[in-house]
């Protein structure tokens, strides 16, 4: 496989430094040509990308933004591509589940000294999967998305209260004490 980058490439190439907790961010995306012996293996919504070289947060899950793109996509060679038979497990689902302390345990347990800083196939494939039903799945991600947007909340407002601190207020130097470490 090999990436040729072009100006006038066919495809968009998705690396690990386009993905983030809430989705791909196509702006970031490479264009690319894929020169391959197989056909590529285009991204499609609902699609979960599972980064292999992370600590934490490894999964998210393809939107409907994909169709807005303009162009297929692909996924770079550090991520794995799970499609879900939706009738057994929601993506968003299975990406939370991923990300969640049971699943983050177990990629930890199969690198016990800590050297080793992906996870390879065979982990993922074994990865214990709590399934609950589709409604108990469709609740999870409901709570889920409704204690991301309060925790974004709360951030705005932190955010906009530091903003009136520095407006309101003198700027001072701090100098500690040598001896202590003290302000």
């Amino acid at each position: 496989k090999a990436f040729i980058h072009e100006q006038k490439s066919t495809m968009m190439l998705v690396q690990s430094r386009d993905l983030f907790i809430n989705g791909v961010n196509w702006d970031s995306c490479a264009y690319t040509d894929f020169v391959s012996m197989k056909e590529p293996y285009f991204l499609e919504q609902g699609d979960v990308l599972f980064f292999v070289r992370s600590e934490g947060n490894n999964a998210i899950v393809i939107d409907a933004s994909v169709n807005d793109i303009g162009i297929q996509a692909i996924a770079g060679p550090l991520i794995f591509i799970l499609r879900c038979d939706t009738r057994k497990i929601i993506p968003e689902y299975l990406a939370w589940w991923l990300n969640q302390e049971p699943a983050q345990t177990y990629f930890k347990s199969k690198d016990p000294d800590g050297q080793r800083k992906s996870i390879v196939r065979e982990t993922l494939e074994e990865t214990p999967i709590c399934i609950p039903t589709l409604n108990q799945q469709r609740s999870v991600i409901e709570t889920h998305n409704a204690i991301l947007k309060e925790i974004a909340k709360l951030q705005m407002a932190a955010d906009k209260m530091a903003c009136k601190i520095k407006q309101d207020s003198r700027p001072l130097s701090v100098r500690f004490n040598n001896n202590h470490n003290q302000l």
